[in-house]
């Protein structure tokens, strides 16, 4: 019978680089859900934008900023679920939208931070990590346990 990296070593040569990426990270999510390391802190797996179905060149795919994914677990996240949803050519979010604003009030609160009250001093003007008066930044509770 062969070993574990008998059989997973020739599939690595296949795959391209990106693929390898991803089944690297898989791979240590796997070992922290094994040693129990996701059920209490957060982990947050996002990239800076989605992907579209489609390229424009016929070379990879074309970058999406209406729609992503993003990886959450423990923290107080509900797990196996899947949030949302875009449209029918994956161009667009269509089904409980949620913005990047939403998603850091969201982790704020986990974190026991009021993401209204939150705020810093800059060059005499009081600021904040998230404008809820520009952004209407919610806490995305159906997410949470």
């Amino acid at each position: 019978m062969k070993s574990f990296l008998e059989l997973t070593i020739p599939i690595f040569y296949q795959l391209s680089t990106h693929a390898v990426a991803v089944f690297l990270r898989i791979v240590i999510f796997r070992i922290l859900t094994i040693l129990y390391l996701l059920f209490s802190p957060g982990f947050i797996w996002s990239g800076e934008f989605g992907r579209l179905p489609i390229s424009q060149n016929r070379s990879g795919r074309d970058h999406n900023r209406n729609a992503c994914t993003t990886l959450l677990a423990g923290g107080g996240v509900k797990g196996g679920l899947s949030y949302g949803a875009t449209d029918e050519l994956g161009y667009r979010s269509a089904e409980k939208v949620t913005t990047v604003h939403d998603l850091h009030a969201t982790i704020l609160h986990q974190l026991g931070l009021d993401h209204n009250k939150l705020k810093y001093h800059h060059q005499g003007y009081s600021e904040s990590l998230i404008d809820t008066r520009v952004t209407q930044a919610k806490v995305i509770h159906d997410i949470l346990t």
